[in-house]
Parts: structure tokens; sequence; C-alpha cells
């Protein structure tokens, strides 16, 4: 029986030091491993949700732009260094005025875009219907289909809008360094009175 209870004692060994060490070793490098998968995994994840969001506000903006220009009967385009204005007016009484408003930082690479009913408001309570504050640029041109050669009354040429009008609207937006781009070249739906830009009449 004692006999027994030796060989045992002397079968019933713990784990040394060196067995430890190199469990624990082994254990903090699957550790690190899967903190790292986890890590890379959440920025994907994050990434991809702000690529999402930002061609969701790409189409947003592309989109509202085009809806307010299709029904203007009148378009009047005033740019400065830091702030686009597109005004829409409508001959239908039942629509109301338009204004498109892109208002960029000279110190931020991206800017916001708002769309008003009526009137301009400034200062912290604006009122009208922010698309995004990830705009970095936009462009209204027209396409070249619809303009034409015209006597600028001087013995050359200018170039001018005729009807239909033809309009190629350009937006970027930006975020977190990843930038998206959308273009739409729409017709007009309405004969165009007045198209001014900058304070230069554009149909011809």
């Amino acid at each position: 029986m004692i006999k027994s209870l030796r060989r045992h004692k002397r079968n019933n060994k713990g784990f040394s030091l060196m067995e430890v060490l190199v469990t624990l070793a082994i254990a903090g490098i699957v550790a690190t491993l899967i903190a790292a998968i986890i890590t890379q995994g959440s920025r994907f994840f994050r990434k991809e949700q702000n690529s999402i969001d930002l061609q969701n506000e790409l189409q947003e903006c592309s989109n509202k732009i085009s809806d307010v220009l299709m029904g203007a009967s009148s378009v009047e385009i005033t740019e400065s260094g830091t702030q686009l204005i597109i005004h829409v007016h409508s001959e239908k009484t039942s629509v109301q005025e338009k204004y498109i408003v892109y208002d960029k930082d000279p110190s931020e690479s991206v800017g916001s875009l708002y769309v008003f009913n009526n009137a301009i408001e400034s200062g912290e309570n604006k009122q009208g219907y922010s698309l995004s504050d990830c705009v970095s640029d936009v462009s209204i041109e027209f396409d070249d289909s619809c303009l034409k050669d015209f006597d600028d009354g001087s013995g050359g040429t200018v170039k001018k809008c005729i009807q239909p009008v033809i309009l190629n609207i350009t937006v970027k937006v930006s975020d977190e360094g990843e930038e998206k781009t959308g273009s739409q070249t729409i017709t007009l739906r309405n004969n165009i009175v007045s198209y001014i830009v900058n304070g230069t009449e554009m149909i011809g």
C-alpha cells in the first residue's frame, strides 16, 4: 500500500516554470493575433459604413439639385470665393422659389449644402434643409450640345445657351480621406426665360 502511494506521488508531477512561460507566451501571441483581427475588422467595417454614408449623401445632393433645377423657369447663379448661390424661380404660383446654397469655409476642404424656400437665412438657426456637411465641390455647366455662337456686337462671338437647356451637374463629397464624385446630365423641362451667371445673361 505504501509503495503504491509513493509511486502515485512520483507520477503526479506539476508544470515546470519553463512550461508555464511557454504557455503564457503562446497565449499572448494568440491574444495579440485575435486583437489585431478584431481591430482590422472594426476598421474595415467603419470604412465601409463611411463609404456607404458618403455615397448616400452624394446621391441625395445630386438628386435634390436636379429636382430643384428641373422645375425652373428662370435661374440665377452667383458664385464668390466661399459661396455658391443658385436661385430658382418657377412661373407656377404653387411652386415656391428655391435657393440652393453651398457654403465653403476657406480653411476647410469641405463645406455645407443647403436648400431654402423663398429666402436665404443665416445664423445658427437656419431653417433651410441641410443636405450635407461633406461637400467639397459643386459645379453646374451647360452641356456643349445646347451652346451656340452669338454675335457679341463688336465683331466677335460669344457662346450662349439655346432651348432646351441641358445642364451637367457635378457634386463631390469627401470624408475621412475618401472622396466620391457624381455627375448627372439633365434637360430642364420648362422653357427658360432667363439664366444669369454672375450677372451675365446666358440665354441666346
